[in-house]
C-alpha cells in the first residue's frame, strides 16, 4: 500500500534519518510548528510503516570488519528453470541468516542474488565465498572488494 507524505513529512523524515535521537521539540522549532505536530506526524507514519525502527550506525571499521565485497551469484544450470528460481531462494534464505551478508536482493529473473558481504578479514570473506561456490547449484560467482567506503555506511554497519 502506498502511503502519500507530504513535504513536512519528507522534512522530519530527514531530520530522523541524519540522527533518530534529535528531540522532537527541536525539529519542531527548526520547522517552525508545534511539537505536538512532530509527535502526530512521526506516530503517522510509525502506524502506516514508513518508519519501520529507530537505529544506529555502527562503524565497521572501528569494530575491526576489514574486509568487504559486493557478489553476484547465478544460480541455475536445472532443466527446468522452476528449480534454479526455488534453489536460489533456498540459497537466500540461508544468506539471510548470515550476519556477513547486510543487503541481500535478488534479480535477473529470479535465478540470481545480490549481496553486501562484510567480514573481519580477507580469509573471512574467501571462505564464505569458497561455502558458496561449493554449492552445486551454483554456477558463477562474480566478487568486486570494495576498498573504501565513500557513502552508505548504514548499509554495512555490522552487529558488534
Amino acid at each position: 500500500m502506498l502511503v502519500e507524505i507530504d513535504d513536512l513529512d519528507r522534512k522530519i523524515l530527514a531530520y530522523l534519518q541524519e540522527n533518530s535521537r534529535v528531540p522532537f521539540t527541536q525539529i519542531a522549532k527548526e520547522l517552525d510548528v508545534p511539537d505536538t505536530t512532530i509527535h502526530f506526524r512521526v506516530k503517522k507514519l510509525l502506524e502506516n510503516q514508513v518508519i519501520r525502527q529507530f537505529t544506529i550506525v555502527v562503524s565497521a571499521e572501528k569494530l575491526g570488519y576489514g574486509a568487504c565485497a559486493i557478489i553476484r551469484i547465478n544460480i541455475g544450470g536445472h532443466i527446468i528453470p522452476d528449480i534454479s528460481v526455488q534453489r536460489t531462494k533456498d540459497i537466500a534464505e540461508k544468506l539471510k541468516k548470515t550476519n556477513q551478508v547486510r543487503l541481500l536482493a535478488t534479480g535477473d529473473h529470479g535465478n540470481s542474488l545480490y549481496a553486501v558481504i562484510l567480514t573481519r578479514s580477507k580469509q573471512d570473506l574467501e571462505k564464505l565465498l569458497s561455502d558458496l561456490q561449493s554449492n552445486p547449484d551454483v554456477q558463477d560467482l562474480n566478487v568486486w572488494e570494495l576498498q573504501n567506503l565513500l557513502k552508505g555506511e548504514e548499509i554495512i554497519s555490522p552487529l558488534p
